[in-house]
């Protein structure tokens, strides 16, 4: 084997190593110089690598020398000094001085041309080809014994005749044993020609790479400051760092300047004008540049963009920085007068964009200013509509800097207090905000936005019902009577609605439903939706019913994130929450984006509870899992006591009794001191289920008459309406029938069946527990033509299996077997196992033995067939009786007979179905 052989293979051996400690996501970068390095120690060559100021070009260098050296390679280095480029030879000389040496090995025209590097006193000044092959000669002298590698930092920076010798070098290095590599920044190519090179282009760092610099530098980085630390650094390592070290202070620290503002004080002064312009208007408008410059924008950038710091855009009409630091060196560069003038320029031309013309003004002021204060203010609740709460507490607390009174700076800070409140970690700041508004305004603390505040803050982490009650409806009957209802006032009546509907008890409400009957017509539909449907839903009209359907049918183009919450509110009980799902979604994506806590774990709950009531069990577990972190994490106690009702819901259904005892048990323990009763009422509705399922009768008795004494829904206790089954079939299974009887009764009057399909399911099911014979017959088949009963699969089945039960004791054991199977097989398939225990028992009674699907069910009727098929193919059940002639409830009737006798419980079950039907019969 060859030396040179051999000196490669040791050479690719050392290469061979993962990426050096502290260098995060450029291993292919790594491996391409690598590559180039093991080929140049046999061949020789030269490669260029390129990439924006910051971005770890010497950081790949040092990496490469330091393996270098390991495998045996002589590493010469060399770097260009911005402020050397007028000294000749300066970036020469550090390469020659250590084979200073070997220069008197070389012939005497070779030799003295090296000399002049030096500075020597020679007679000649040698021309810069014979200095160029003077240069190449000592490095393949050196490499005659181990590979050179030249390594040259910034080349943009060398001295003209360094430049001139390092290129020559470079470009004739193929054959020998000596590499060259070097960096460069683009856009400053100064006077080195890197043409016939090969390049490189060294990106920024990806996402994950960022993240885990991050990660590795600064672990407790401050979440919020860490995503603007990744946006504003854009994968640049530099900035990475020294942003982050600045922890949140973002001027530019010199390193950072002398980084990215290279260049930016030789340009001519309306360059550097224009280019503030550019860099304080933000989105890159020529036609914003051009207002507020007055003057011709692409030739006073023509300068900038020559050394590739902005890129003009012509068609587009957008001008660009290269680097986002670059715009923070421009802007650091100026004078604050400079900047206060250009803010003032940019606020002239904007007088068709309030808020970003308010954000400008208030950069041009210098003292405070009512005028721009209030344009701030407007424009923080602009961005409170459009869900960015982090940005509306960033506009009202400058704009509660720039109030000149008092008063008004207090009202401010308090807004920004309950604004913020909902983000993370905001509830602990909201405390220091309103102290911070009653040292401005010590009467501020009786203002509707400070009481608004620290309500939702005691509500929120504490529970402290009866103190919010009496702040809010003190700072509400304190209130001026205004022509049109203020944001504050509204916002304050709208927490005092939940929190009456928390406390659970009738005397919270009449200071409530006063303020309201004081607005009169003035009063917001979202308000009046939440106060009659989730303040009193059993007794909910048919118009109010309507124009919540109204709303949430606007939902999908609702910008508001708090007024999708309180449509979604408005639904719960009343069984909207379906048509509610995209907003729902859409705000608990938007809100973990923007850090808004408080509006991602109420979205996520309501489509838990949505997804448990439509049989997606295992999505309201997951929804629910996801939420309670948030919830304990930023102190939000009363959500996560909610989050674990429904974590108890799911225990209960599925026969965990344990968790169901455990959550409960810890849920009461909070909420009986604090007097949260609607939480005690989660509790009773949870042990209710669970007794139920296990066949407790007496105990879910107690339980759910708790919630609502039978034969009565009281006025203000929504939470009835979801155990009005649990209570009846309880009574029913205790030999309570009057009492049973008297709850279906107080049900039908009060036209809940009316309210929703699903309470009409549990209602008429409950009116069959307490009737007699061929009445209860009929109640329990008007409950299941419910239309689309089968869209809540776990109430379908309890509703098939108290179905079945009666038709067992009836001895009509055909039927029995058909409901009871059904029911069986929706349990089974939820994971219900307490019902499949019930069911399966009374499958028994009737001569079955549960277990394979399919063995309790019946043939088709020729009718019944061609009604499936149809159904099948998506009609609905109006356009299937228009095409056979029949009536919706002939239809309807049919299908409830054919999906037990095909073991299904939906349509969307019935294409396959019926496909299987058809194979077995063809079999046979």
């Amino acid at each position: 084997m060859t030396s040179s052989g051999m000196s490669q293979s040791v050479i690719r051996t050392a290469f061979r190593a993962g990426p050096p400690a502290g260098l995060v996501g450029r291993e292919q970068d790594l491996g391409v110089v690598r590559s180039f390095a093991t080929q140049a120690s046999v061949s020789g060559g030269g490669l260029v690598i390129a990439g924006e100021p910051g971005v770890g070009k010497t950081t790949l260098l040092e990496a490469v020398a330091t393996e270098g050296e390991a495998a045996g390679i002589r590493v010469l280095r060399s770097a260009g000094v911005e402020y050397e480029a007028g000294i000749s030879y300066a970036g020469l000389n550090l390469a020659l001085l250590p084979l200073a040496g070997s220069i008197p090995l070389l012939d005497s025209a070779y030799r003295d041309a090296l000399r002049v590097v030096f500075g020597l006193d020679v007679a000649v000044t040698p021309d810069r080809y014979t200095l160029g092959n003077a240069f190449l000669e000592l490095l393949r002298r050196e490499s005659a014994d181990q590979p050179v590698l030249l390594l040259v930092d910034d080349l943009q920076w060398l001295d003209r005749p360094s430049a001139a010798v390092f290129g020559f070098a470079a470009r004739r290095a193929a054959g020998g044993r000596v590499g060259f590599v070097g960096t460069i920044r683009p856009g400053h190519e100064g006077f080195f020609d890197r043409a016939r090179l090969a390049e490189h282009e060294l990106a920024p760092l990806t996402e994950t790479a960022s993240a885990e610099v991050l990660d590795r530098r600064f672990p407790l980085l401050d979440r919020r400051l860490r995503e603007r630390v990744l946006a504003d650094a854009m994968g640049n390592p530099v900035a990475l760092v020294e942003l982050s070290a600045a922890a949140g202070d973002f001027g530019l620290s010199q390193r950072l300047q002398a980084t990215f503002g290279a260049g930016i004080a030789e340009l001519p002064p309306l360059t550097r004008q224009v280019l503030l312009l550019a860099a304080l208007e933000g989105t890159g408008s020529l036609t914003v540049l051009e207002m507020a410059s007055r003057g011709d924008v692409l030739d006073a950038l023509a300068p900038a963009e020559a050394i590739a710091l902005v890129r003009v855009d012509a068609a587009t009409l957008k001008v660009s920085f290269r680097h986002p630091l670059t715009r923070s060196a421009v802007t650091g560069l100026a004078s604050a007068a400079e900047r206060r003038h250009a803010h003032g320029r940019l606020a002239a031309a904007l007088s068709d964009d309030p808020e970003r013309r308010a954000w400008h003004l208030a950069n041009a002021v210098v003292r405070p200013d009512e005028q721009v204060a209030a344009s701030l203010e407007e424009a923080a609740y602009r961005l409170l509509r459009r869900g960015d709460p982090d940005g509306a507490v960033t506009a009202l607390t400058k704009a509660a800097e720039l109030s000149p009174a008092d008063a008004s700076r207090a009202r401010r800070l308090a807004d920004a207090a309950y604004a913020g409140a909902g983000l993370a970690g905001g509830l602990a700041a909201a405390s220091g905000i309103l102290r911070e508004a009653h040292r401005a305004d010590p009467d501020s603390s009786r203002s509707l936005e400070a009481a608004v505040a620290t309500a939702y803050v005691l509500l929120n982490t504490d529970g402290d019902v009866d103190t919010s009650h009496r702040i809010l409806v003190g700072a509400v009957e304190a209130a001026k009577q205004e022509a049109t209802p203020t944001v504050a006032l509204i916002e304050a009546l709208n927490m005092l609605c939940l929190i009456c509907c928390y406390g659970g008890r009738q005397e919270l409400w009449p200071p409530l439903d006063a303020a309201i009957g004081r607005l009169g017509a003035r009063t917001p539909p979202s308000l009046e939706l939440l106060r009659r449907l989730y303040g009193d839903p059993a007794h909910a009209e048919t118009a109010a019913l309507a124009r919540l359907d109204a709303a949430v049918a606007e939902l999908h183009d609702e910008p508001d994130p708090a007024e999708v919450i309180r449509i979604g509110t408005a639904s719960f009980y009343v069984d909207r929450l379906a048509g509610c799902r995209p907003g729902l979604r859409r705000v608990a994506r938007n809100g973990r984006e923007t850090g808004d806590v408080a509006t991602t774990v109420q979205a996520a709950q309501m489509l838990a509870f949505e997804a448990y009531f439509e049989g997606r069990w295992d999505e309201a577990d997951s929804l629910l899992a996801d939420s309670l972190p948030l919830c304990e994490q930023h102190g939000y106690r009363l959500f996560a006591w909610y989050a674990k009702y429904g974590q108890a819901l799911l225990a209960a259904a599925c026969g965990d009794d344990a968790s169901v005892c455990s959550l409960t048990d810890e849920i009461t323990r909070w909420a009986v001191p604090r007097g949260v009763l609607v939480v005690l009422q989660y509790c009773s509705h949870a042990r209710a289920l669970a007794a139920l399922g296990r066949g407790a009768f007496d105990e879910a008795y107690r339980e759910a008459a708790s919630i609502s004494p039978a034969g009565a829904l009281p006025a203000q206790r929504a939470h009835a309406l979801w155990v009005i089954l649990d209570l009846a079939e309880a009574a029913a299974k205790t030999g309570r029938t009057a009492e049973a009887a008297a709850h279906a009764a107080v049900v039908s009057g009060l036209r809940v069946p009316d309210i929703s399909g699903r309470l009409a399911l549990l209602a008429n099911a409950a009116e069959g527990l307490a009737a007699d014979g061929e009445r209860a017959g009929a109640c329990f088949e008007r409950a299941l033509q419910v239309p689309d009963a089968d869209r809540w699969p776990f109430d379908l089945a309890r509703v098939r299996l108290l179905y079945g039960e009666y038709l067992r004791r009836i001895r009509v054991y055909g039927q029995a077997r058909i409901h009871l199977g059904a029911a069986l097989d929706a349990f089974q398939r939820l994971g219900a196992e307490p019902w499949v225990r019930r069911a399966a028992g009374e499958l028994r009674v009737t001569g079955v033995q549960p277990g394979r699907r399919g063995r309790y069910s019946g043939k088709l009727t020729t009718q019944e067939r061609e009604i499936a098929r149809l159904a099948a193919t998506g009609m609905t059940n109006r356009q299937i009786a228009e095409r056979l002639f029949l009536s919706d409830r002939t239809v309807s009737a049919h299908l409830y007979r054919v999906f037990p006798k095909l073991g299904i419980t939906s349509r969307a079950a019935l294409r396959d179905a019926l496909a299987a039907l058809g194979d077995s019969e063809q079999a046979a």
